[in-house]
C-alpha cells in the first residue's frame, strides 16, 4: 500500500510541479510540489538501490532502468526548483519531507520495526530534527501565519475595527488623508507609522518596500536627485562606513547630480548644520543646577 502511495504522489507532484512553474517563486504550492517531487523520487531510488543485491537478472536490468529513469526525474526536478523556487523554504521543507518519507518507507517496507527497541527516543529523534530545521528556518513561521490569520478574522477595516497595531495605524493615514490636504507634516507622520509597523510586524516584506519604491520612481524619475543623495549621505548607515573608508566617494556622487539638484543639496545641508547649531545653542543655555 505504501509504495501505491509513493507512486501516486511522484504523479500527482510532478503534475503539480508542470501547473504551477510559473507561479511566484515563493508560492506554497510550487515550493511544496518541487520538495515533494524530489523527496519522492529520493526515497524510491534509494529504496530500489536496497533491492540490487536480492533481485536477480533479468528483474535486475528493469530495477536497474526504472533506478536510472527516476534519478534523472530527482536531479532534472532539483534543479529546476533551486532556479525557480525561494531555496530558504524549498531546501529545508524537502529535507524534511525527504527524512519523513524515508522513515515510513522504513517501517512500511523494510521492516525496521523489529530493530527499534526504544520507540520514544527514535521518535523524537525525528521530532527534534524537524523542530531544528523549523527553529534555523525564519521564513517559515507557523505561529506568526496563525496570529495574523486570527487578527485578519477579528478586524473589519471597513468599519474602522482593527485588532492589531498596524491596522489602528492605516486607520489613523486613513483618517490623515480625510483632514486638510495641507498638513502634509501629519500625513507623512500617517504613512510612516503604517511602514515602520508593517516592517516591524514583518506584514510588510522587504520586497514589498523595494517595490513601491520603484512605483515612485515611475512618477518622479529614478535620475539623480537631491532627495536620493541625501538619503544615501544620511539615512544609509553602510554608505557612512564605507565613506570612512573611501571619503572621496562622496563627491564622486554628488557629481553625478544636476546642477540644480546639488544646489538644493547644499542649502538643505547648511539648513540642517544651522539648525543643529541653533539646537546646540539653546542646550548650552540650559542650566545644569
Amino acid at each position: 500500500i505504501w509504495l501505491i502511495v509513493l507512486a501516486a504522489s511522484l504523479v500527482v507532484s510532478g503534475v503539480a510541479c508542470w501547473v504551477t512553474y510559473s507561479e511566484a517563486y515563493d508560492s506554497p504550492r510550487k515550493q511544496l510540489a518541487f520538495a515533494t517531487l524530489v523527496a519522492v523520487t529520493t526515497v524510491v531510488d534509494a529504496s530500489a538501490s536496497k533491492c540490487f543485491a536480492i533481485v536477480p537478472p533479468p528483474a535486475l536490468f528493469v530495477l536497474m532502468f526504472v533506478y536510472v529513469v527516476i534519478g534523472v526525474v530527482c536531479l532534472a526536478a532539483s534543479g529546476f526548483a533551486n532556479a525557480v523556487c525561494d531555496v530558504s523554504v524549498y531546501i529545508p521543507l524537502q529535507l524534511s519531507l525527504q527524512l519523513v518519507l524515508n522513515m515510513v518507507t522504513g517501517f512500511a517496507v523494510w521492516r525496521d520495526a523489529l530493530y527499534v527497541n526504544q520507540w520514544s527516543a527514535y521518535f523524537l529523534v525525528y521530532v527534534l530534527i524537524l523542530l531544528g530545521v523549523y527553529l534555523i528556518c525564519p521564513e517559515v513561521d507557523l505561529v506568526s501565519s496563525l496570529v495574523r490569520s486570527r487578527k485578519i478574522a477579528n478586524s473589519l477595516l471597513s468599519d474602522e475595527l482593527a485588532a492589531s497595531d498596524f491596522g489602528r495605524a492605516v486607520l489613523r493615514m486613513l483618517q490623515e488623508w480625510k483632514r486638510d490636504p495641507s498638513d502634509h507634516e501629519a500625513r507623512q507622520r500617517a504613512v510612516r507609522d503604517v511602514l515602520e509597523r508593517g516592517v516591524r510586524k514583518e506584514v510588510i516584506a522587504p520586497q514589498e518596500l523595494v517595490d513601491l519604491c520603484t512605483l515612485l520612481m515611475q512618477q518622479t524619475g529614478a535620475g539623480p536627485s537631491e532627495v536620493l543623495v541625501h538619503w544615501i549621505e544620511k539615512h544609509l548607515s553602510y554608505f557612512s562606513e564605507y565613506s570612512a573608508h573611501d571619503p572621496a566617494f562622496r563627491g564622486v556622487l554628488r557629481e553625478a547630480l544636476p546642477p540644480s539638484e546639488l544646489a538644493k543639496l547644499e542649502a538643505r545641508s547648511l539648513r540642517e548644520a544651522q539648525g543643529a547649531s541653533l539646537n546646540g545653542v539653546e542646550l548650552d543655555s540650559v542650566p545644569l543646577c
